[in-house]
């Protein structure tokens, strides 16, 4: 055999990204050992533990690291050198080009490491040219972007990764299958593995394989006929029935049915036969939901596969997973996140986005407040970013005050609740979206409108969603008056499994893109008390789960309920827990005999007057004064103009007033004092009443 050191070493990309960065390193000087053991720790830490016994990565990276900040490097090992030596360690295994592992060798060799059995696992470049054109024509290649370093490192799941590991290892039926909700992280647990597989650091038994990601799609996207279908399925089966090879099938419930009859000629009926006699390595990954509706009823493919369950990851263990992708990021795109930061950005996606899961509704709202700021041509992201990127996605309040004055005002404007309906609401919002709520799993408010009030509840949902969600389309509105029988609950909840409308889309599951919205429910005295009972119980504990076992947060709406045939004499009702108005009935007796005694307990507000005409015309006549004294103040140089908090402002200061001399009153005190020191003014300005604090002031315009 021709001597290594007389020809020109061949070595394959990820060995020449881990010389690039000694190189890097080290500067203008050449390498020590030093630099080649830190290097190899920083990128190959678990390869490193697996070639060699009683090595400790992170305490020898930590020992490096001293040594090269007092200046000490080891001895001098120019790249040629180590690069000689590492394809010598390929050539001993009878290949071509040196791998990761080779130059790992030679690096803990010339650091008088003594190794264990170097893993035989032949360069994914190899593999793909030798008789998988239909695996590479399908799929792409996991263990190939592992060793390009193209995978996004896994924090944590070692469980399930070990789990996985040994069930691949079995002779039959080694076929793990993830299932947990969407978002939790099953994909990232098989790229983890994918590089556990690539950097040796697996059984024995595994490191010479290659893992292959298969959209089940791109099948029938190349199939045009089910002769061609047939046929391309079986030329997959047997370039997947290698030793050295491993199928990754994400969303496998997607075989069922696809290219022929569900059971029979189907893409899973396929594949059966195969995945029991453990010819064909296969993992696989599903919802819950999915592996209950399609999976489980063919009970033969069920067989096939072992079930890992994959829970949700909880904030605490989210936040390193949350510190590694940040600086994967900020590393391609120079921008900065702080932790102070990343842990609100943490606690904001724990409160806020209840109806997704960790780790993935962190990531994207990570990923997509760095995107934010990079579409401004900023470099840091602070809390007000993640705060406006936030309430974009899921419809959050973000100013609170803001929020509420305008909400107040526009009920005001268009009188469509007493004054005493709008305190009562203002207050109970104030403290449930201030996070004060003794009982924050609960809706933000629970109101009942009854009566002639409850003519008024489609707009009143308008104008909180407006207000509040930033949106007038943010209702959800479900019809109670339709569910009159026990069974109509599937019209709320959908059918129970292998009944008709089992898999269709409800009005509810609106909630679970849209979690921040008024939830309008439409005549709940009219349905069955079955029926009601489950919104009650939805109420309480802030989620209703529908037939397929789905939660849908109620936590984060506004409850608006109706029930017209309450309260028909409304003069003699007024709110729910008004002093004033006991004495004349007892309005929780009044609902409980209607909707029983836990449902109306439940209620924050009931709303049974409306507004008078009275407060209209007060208005109107208002805005005739505020325009006769802008007439006058244009004598004096000053455009006067004011908004709808100071008209509301008079209305709450004079709300008894009899007479139109009682309002002018009130209107000439009021703007006496705040107008006067711009009377004399020598300039021509622009004035703008509003109120602030409970009191009206004058603020002159640039």
């Amino acid at each position: 055999m021709e001597n290594a050191s007389d020809v020109e070493p061949h070595l394959d990309s990820g060995s020449q990204r881990l010389i690039k960065s000694v190189v890097q390193m080290s500067g203008q000087s050449t390498p020590g050992l030093y630099h080649w053991l830190l290097a190899l720790l920083s990128q190959h830490s678990d390869l490193t533990e697996a070639l060699t016994p009683y090595l400790r990565a992170q305490s020898l990276a930590l020992e490096l690291q001293g040594k090269l900040g007092q200046g000490r490097t080891g001895a001098i090992v120019s790249v040629t050198v180590m690069e000689h030596r590492a394809y010598r360690q390929a050539l001993a295994e009878g290949r071509a080009m040196a791998t990761v592992q080779d130059l790992a060798a030679a690096i803990l060799t010339s650091a008088g490491y003594q190794l264990q059995a170097l893993p035989q696992n032949e360069s994914v470049d190899a593999v793909s040219t030798s008789g998988i054109e239909t695996l590479k024509r399908l799929g792409r290649c996991l263990s190939l972007e592992a060793h390009e370093q193209r995978l996004t490192p896994i924090v944590g799941r070692a469980d399930e990764l070990q789990l996985a590991l040994e069930t691949l290892c079995r002779q039959t039926k080694r076929n793990p299958v993830f299932i947990g909700p969407a978002g939790c992280g099953k994909t990232a647990i098989v790229e983890g593995l994918a590089q556990r597989i690539a950097s040796g650091a697996c059984p024995a038994a595994l490191r010479s394989a290659q893992v292959w990601s298969i959209d089940p799609t791109a099948i029938m996207a190349v199939a045009h006929h089910q002769s061609d279908f047939h046929k391309l399925v079986q030329q997959l089966i047997t370039e997947a029935s290698r030793p050295d090879i491993i199928l990754f099938i994400d969303e496998v419930h997607q075989l069922i049915g696809m290219g022929g009859a569900a059971g029979q000629s189907d893409l899973s009926s396929l594949l059966k036969p195969a995945l029991a006699r453990g010819d064909l390595a296969c993992i696989a990954a599903t919802t819950d939901e999915e592996y209950r509706k399609f999976i489980e009823p063919d009970a033969a493919l069920e067989r096939r596969f072992q079930p890992i369950r994959v829970q949700a990851l909880t904030a605490a263990q989210t936040l390193p997973v949350l510190v590694e992708r940040c600086a994967l990021i900020c590393r391609g795109t120079a921008t900065r996140v702080s932790p102070q930061v990343i842990q609100h950005l943490l606690d904001l996606a724990d409160h806020h986005m209840r109806n997704r899961q960790f780790p993935d509704k962190a990531i994207d709202l990570l990923e997509q407040s760095i995107a934010h700021v990079l579409a401004l041509n900023r470099s840091e992201v602070t809390d007000r970013d993640v705060v406006e990127v936030l309430q974009r996605m899921v419809g959050m309040p973000l100013g609170l005050d803001a929020g509420l004055d305008s909400l107040r005002l526009t009920l005001q404007s268009e009188n469509i609740l007493t004054h005493e309906a709008i305190v009562s609401l203002m207050h109970r919002l104030k403290i449930s979206l201030s996070g004060l709520d003794m009982r924050p799993e609960r809706p933000n408010a629970t109101l009942l409108l009854t009566g002639d009030c409850a003519h008024r509840a489609s707009r009143v949902a308008e104008i909180i969603a407006e207000n509040l969600f930033g949106a007038a389309d943010r209702v959800v509105t479900l019809d109670f008056g339709r569910m009159v029988e026990p069974q109509d609950v599937t019209l709320l909840l959908g059918a129970p499994p292998g009944y008709v409308g089992y898999s269709e889309a409800l009005t509810i599951h609106r909630l679970s893109q849209m979690p921040w919205c008024v939830l309008y429910c439409q005549n709940i005295d009219m349905c069955h008390y079955t029926v009601r009972d489950v919104l009650l119980r939805g109420i309480k504990s802030g989620f209703l789960t529908d037939a397929r076992g789905k939660k849908l947060y109620l936590s984060d709406t506004v409850l608006l309920l109706t029930a017209e045939s309450i309260g028909a004499e409304p003069q003699s009702i007024g709110l729910l827990g008004n002093a004033a108005h006991k004495e004349k009935i007892a309005p929780r007796q009044l609902l409980a005999s209607v909707l029983g005694d836990d449902f109306a307990a439940q209620m924050d507000d009931v709303f049974y007057q409306v507004p008078s005409a009275e407060v209209e015309t007060n208005t109107g006549a208002i805005e005739r004064m505020l325009q006769n004294v802008s007439l006058r103040c244009t004598m004096h140089g000053i455009t006067l103009s004011w908004d709808h908090s100071f008209i509301a402002w008079i209305l709450e200061k004079q709300r008894v007033a009899a007479q139109q001399r009682d309002w002018e009153r009130v209107v000439e005190e009021s703007l006496a004092e705040i107008l006067s020191p711009y009377i004399d003014g020598q300039d021509d300005c622009c004035i703008t009443i509003t109120c602030r604090d409970g009191e009206p002031i004058a603020t002159r315009q640039s």
